[in-house]
């Protein structure tokens, strides 16, 4: 029987996005797909959407897994900074199984049901079940995550996301053995809200194909004078119609100049909610808080007290959105009769440059943390334009290109060419392994990244990192943590491959390298090679786990010890060399 008109058009978004991973086996580009489209809705750095994935096999029927944090996805969970979630944040787990297959099965149901017995069965000091390292070491570190958030008193949601080609509902069978299943989570996360997400091919292809829209239109009832740009006051419930989506849904989009990310039950935001609930008109909401700065491309067009907008950007103002939209989401009764109002300043600045110190200015009223703005330095965009003649996207506005329908594998964020920069040109690859976003928050350091640095130098970085990050795919398919653990030291040893070519000598050195040199597949290939042998003699050596091993300066000392002297790398010189 042929596919229906449904199935063929999620098929066909599935395969426009495997384009963007041919190095993928198919189911694996299947369980990424529906991985992304899980969390698309939330705020999510692309690098790390490939670490959602459990490996190969051994996975007790969870292809992939998130955590979400206030709308926002916690990527970094091996050392995860507990001090930047607020108390009472909303929290959620999601729990993937992808099938390409065109129906729902209550087996999956049944396997999960085992696989979450085994794993979260406090009587059981070890599993019962064998599982791929991968997908152990996820699980491990999700469920130490929740032992130590749980002290936040995190408002909790359990989700099984369950992804198919179906063009039908599930049976009842599967929706019954999928209530067991719901209730037996209940049972290990109390007070938790569990649900399973049925994830079919209309599904599929809905939020695959939607492109989230920068422009809106915005009522206002009272316009005030102003030498630049717009001021008026807007009614709460106006204003709580510009902020949802056609779904009901923030639009979280709208914030991604907002350098500050929603910081819970704060005590501001307390006074903001205690404000709407207080339900008087006098004073005026307005009157009791700082507003709305929002900035757009061109100049407001005003018809009928309606501004239309164009990018619009919220850039101060996140705290008093949030709590705007969660009041009347929770009572839409009074979106009526509500008379208040928000005073909003609309700006349009001409110069890129200005923008940004609008974005640093309106954000100082509060405690930002200097890493929060680092990626408003006019460098930034600098090196926006510089990568974008390369074909390369790079992620200063975090989303933005994502949410424009760039490949991922396309873009890169400000903290993935902090890590190529500080391990190609500093030769400090365990630092970019370790601490990933920590160099951004010390002045010194950033600098020495950042500061005078030519631009040719993060062209190469990006280039070269993206091309490395391909080639480990390949040749270790089901293995990302070993990618995540080598990816900065091979980066590295191609920066100092490229001195030893300029110069005709085998040294340990980078600083002549040229700008456009180009490392070929093979010769990442047999660097790669060299490096893993390096991590794992220095393991066994030092009985200690290559997570260790890469996070430690021993392994950038051990290989700038060998390299002068090693017939190897002589070797793969001279092959470089007679191919020039």
């Amino acid at each position: 029987m042929p596919d229906s008109l449904t199935v063929r058009m999620a098929k066909q978004q599935f395969e426009t996005f495997a384009e963007h991973y041919p190095e993928m086996e198919e189911s694996k580009q299947f369980e990424l797909f529906t991985s992304f489209c899980a969390i698309k809705q939330y705020d999510f750095d692309t690098d790390f959407l490939e670490d959602s994935l459990t490996g190969d096999g051994g996975d007790g029927g969870i292809d992939w897994a998130h955590v979400i944090v206030n709308d926002t996805v916690f990527d970094n969970l091996e050392e995860p900074d507990l001090s930047s979630i607020p108390k009472n944040s909303k929290m959620k787990f999601i729990f993937g199984q992808a099938k390409k297959e065109t129906g729902f099965k209550a087996k999956a149901a049944n396997a999960l049901l085992s696989t979450f017995s085994d794993l979260f069965n406090e009587s059981e000091e070890k599993p019962s079940r064998i599982y791929n390292k991968t997908f152990a070491k996820k699980m491990r570190e999700i469920k130490e995550f929740w032992q130590l958030a749980v002290t936040k008193r995190p408002e909790l949601e359990i989700e099984i996301n369950y992804s198919t080609f179906s063009d039908r509902a599930p049976h009842d069978d599967t929706r019954g053995a999928f209530e067991v299943l719901e209730r037996h989570l209940r049972g290990i996360f109390s007070n938790a809200k569990v649900q399973t997400l049925f994830t079919g091919a209309a599904e599929l292809f809905c939020i695959s194909n939607s492109l989230p829209s920068y422009d809106s239109d915005l009522k206002y009832h009272v316009e005030l004078d102003s030498s630049s740009g717009k001021v008026a006051l807007v009614n709460l419930s106006d204003y709580f119609n510009f902020l949802t989506d056609e779904e009901g849904q923030l639009n979280q989009h709208f914030f991604e100049d907002n350098v500050r990310d929603f910081e819970g039950k704060v005590e501001v935001n307390e006074n903001i909610i205690s404000t709407l609930q207080s339900d008087s008109a006098s004073p005026d909401f307005w009157w009791l808080n700082n507003g709305i700065t929002i900035l757009v491309s061109d100049s407001p067009i005003s018809r009928a007290k309606t501004y239309s907008l164009r990018d619009v950007q919220i850039v101060n103002g996140l705290q008093t959105s949030r709590c705007i939209f969660d009041y009347f989401s929770e009572h839409a009764e009074k979106l009526k009769s509500d008379s208040r109002s928000v005073l909003v300043r609309i700006l349009s600045p001409s110069e890129a440059p200005e923008k940004d110190r609008i974005i640093r200015a309106t954000n100082s009223q509060t405690t930002v943390s200097v890493a929060s703005l680092r990626a408003t330095d006019p460098v930034h965009r600098e090196i926006e334009g510089a990568l974008k003649l390369n074909a390369i996207y790079y992620d200063r506005r975090k989303n933005y290109w994502k949410n424009q329908g760039v490949s991922p594998m396309k873009i890169i964020s400000v903290v993935a060419l902090s890590q190529a920069v500080i391990s190609a040109f500093l030769h400090k690859p365990n630092t970019a392994r370790a601490r990933p976003s920590s160099f951004l928050k010390t002045d010194s350091t950033y600098d020495e990244i950042f500061n005078g640095r030519p631009l040719e130098d993060f062209v190469w970085a990006a280039i070269n990192l993206k091309n490395v990050e391909r080639i480990l795919f390949q040749h270790l398919p089901g293995e990302p943590g070993l990618r995540n653990n080598l990816k900065f030291y091979i980066l590295m040893t191609c920066r100092v491959l490229g001195h030893c070519v300029s110069v005709r000598e085998q040294r340990w050195q980078s600083a002549n390298c040229p700008s456009d040199y180009l490392p070929s597949d093979a010769v990442i290939i047999s660097l790669t090679n060299w490096v893993s042998e390096q991590a794992k003699e220095l393991a066994a050596e030092q009985n200690d786990s290559l997570d260790k091993i890469c996070k430690g300066s021993e392994l950038t000392s051990k290989i700038a010890n060998e390299w002068e002297n090693c017939a190897p790398i002589e070797e793969l010189l001279k092959s470089c060399l007679e191919a020039e």
